[in-house]
Formats: structure tokens, sequence, C-alpha cells
């Protein structure tokens, strides 16, 4: 998903000015327009749902699909006849690198680039996408309206055509940072980091899935010569699991 933070992703169209992060109203999406418009609302802003809002903008003004392994039907590189407006509701006020929690965890430097708001990632910086941080508390499929409850506690509501719901999983800490914005992120993984730092007798990881063992390998040299065992109930199928220092 590289493409997603390069000054200019492949396939979307001309520069456009670019809107500010709504986070209280919106009142223009509910206004009656002159002409017709394909109103989407994609709720959740993690890898499904950036994906899905960069990929529709790039569809809408003919460009290719993103690569996937799910067969796609032939296109013809033009762009849709009617406006596209796209609207992303998330929590956080960017994008969180959830697979990379382990080493956000114990490496400030890395969880700084863990996290990008949604203003600085280039390819969704387009008039026809506006970012909502806020929770979907309502999603009316008959009337085609949302309820939303903002970072600010205010309730807006937003009529759609389309709904895309990759909300995902709630994860509770450490899988996840539990803050919703960057500021507050960075403060929650440098007083975790600064915990496993002070630790005398040694950390104790328990479970041996992926993110348990992700969480051992990246704990070992922030802890120093504190020991860090790694405990699951199945038989252990690789000798490095069993390693501590």
């Amino acid at each position: 998903m590289g493409f997603l933070f390069s000054k200019q992703a492949p396939g979307t169209p001309e520069e456009a000015p670019a809107p500010a992060m709504v986070q209280i109203t919106r009142q223009a999406v509910t206004e009656k327009r002159l002409k017709p418009t394909n109103r989407v609302i994609v709720i959740g802003g993690n890898y499904a749902g950036l994906s899905a809002t960069v990929n529709l903008l790039q569809l809408a003004y003919g460009g290719a699909h993103a690569p996937s392994v799910v067969p796609f039907p032939e296109l013809d590189g033009k762009a849709l006849d009617t406006d596209v407006e796209i609207t992303l509701v998330d929590e956080r006020d960017g994008w969180y690198h959830t697979i990379g929690s382990p080493l956000a965890l114990a490496d400030a430097n890395y969880g700084d680039k863990a996290w990008t708001r949604y203003e600085d990632i280039p390819a969704i910086q387009h008039k026809s996408v506006e970012v909502m941080q806020g929770s979907v508390t309502n999603l009316d499929c008959a009337m085609k309206v949302a309820s939303i409850q903002t970072a600010t506690g205010e309730t807006s509501t937003v009529e759609y055509d389309y709904a895309i719901c990759c909300s995902g999983l709630r994860r509770d800490h450490p899988t996840v940072p539990q803050k919703l914005n960057k500021d507050d992120y960075l403060k929650e993984c440098k007083e975790y980091i600064d915990k496993v730092r002070a630790v005398e007798e040694g950390i104790a990881i328990i479970g041996g899935g992926m993110f348990q063992l992700a969480m051992t390998e990246s704990h070992r040299p922030v802890a120093d010569d504190i020991k860090v065992p790694l405990a699951w109930r199945w038989p252990l199928s690789s000798s490095s699991a069993t390693q501590t220092r």
C-alpha cells in the first residue's frame, strides 16, 4: 500500500484542492445537488476502508483496478458521467498500521511512522473525498442515511447511495492503540515503552499467536537484559519461541 502515501498515486486524476478534515458538521453532504451524484460512505479507514476509497476514486475518473487476486470485468477507461462523492468515516484521525503494533510499542521512532494522519495521505487529497472523524451509530439502509457521532461529541447525518462497511474488529490494548488521535497515541506508546524499560524481574508474553511472537521479538531490545519468555499451551514447533534473554 505504499502508493497511498506517495506524492502522486497511480491512476488518480489531476490534482485538485484538498478539503480540510471535517470533525464537527457536514451540511454540504445533505444539500440537494443540481446534478446527479454517486454518494458513497466508507465506514472504517484502515486497510480495507482506505483501499476501497482510493480504488473507487481511481475507477470514478477512468483509472485501473488496484491489483487483486479477484478477477474484474474489463473497463473502458472512461470517467463516470456523474460526480462521485466519497465520505470516509473513521474513529481515528489517521491510518494506523495495525500489523506494526508490536514494533510501535517498542520503538518510538517507528511508532511515529505507523500512524499517518488522513490529511497527510496524498492519495485521498481530492475534492471528491471527505474524511469525518467519528463513529457511525446508526445506518438506516431503507432511507440511506448514516448517523455519525463526531470526535467532538456532536451528531451529524450523511445521506448516501452506497455504503461500504470496513469497521473491522475492536481490539484491546496493546494489540492496537486505544487513543483516537496521533498526538495522544504517541504519548501512549512512550508511556508503554517507559514501563517496559522500568521492569526489574521480567516480562511474560502470554499466547503463541503471530502478535505474541512479534511482541516477544520486539520487546527484547527494549527490555535490555530482562528475560522475555513466551508462554503458550500447544507444543512448540519452533525453537526460537522458547528462547529468552
